[in-house]
């Protein structure tokens, strides 16, 4: 919903006539769930070759931001993304989404948010 609510908002009538389908702002409330109930956990990614721990409220703030700024970006300069069709606040409105099912999920005691009970490898 966020994303077609961008693209009428801001877009040409051209960019409404694009139909958007993915399951990528699913996957991105997934995200914000976990952002708000695993915040101590630990996301294990590369950096060059290196796999390096990052807690994971920093690893999905970050990929948070960079969906959020790649958005506006793309509308302020919509031959700057190079036609590449990621609907990037589909993302944004997903996370956002995912954040406030966990908090109101949380607040009410029907989910409780745990620390990661695992030790980083």
């Amino acid at each position: 919903m966020m994303q077609t609510a961008m693209t009428l908002l801001f877009g040409s009538a051209s960019d409404a006539q694009i139909p958007n389908l993915g399951a990528s702002g699913a996957i991105a409330a997934v995200l914000g769930a976990y952002f708000v109930l695993y915040p101590t956990s630990n996301v294990r990614t590369l950096v060059l070759w290196f796999p390096v721990n990052i807690p994971a409220w920093i690893y999905l703030g970050g990929w948070f931001l960079y969906q959020f700024f790649e958005g506006n970006n793309a509308l302020v300069h919509p031959t700057s993304t190079g036609g590449s069709g990621v609907a990037f606040f589909a993302h944004v409105g997903g996370f956002v989404f995912g954040v406030i099912v966990a908090k109101i999920l949380t607040s009410t005691g029907q989910v409780t948010a745990t620390r990661a009970r695992w030790a980083a490898a």
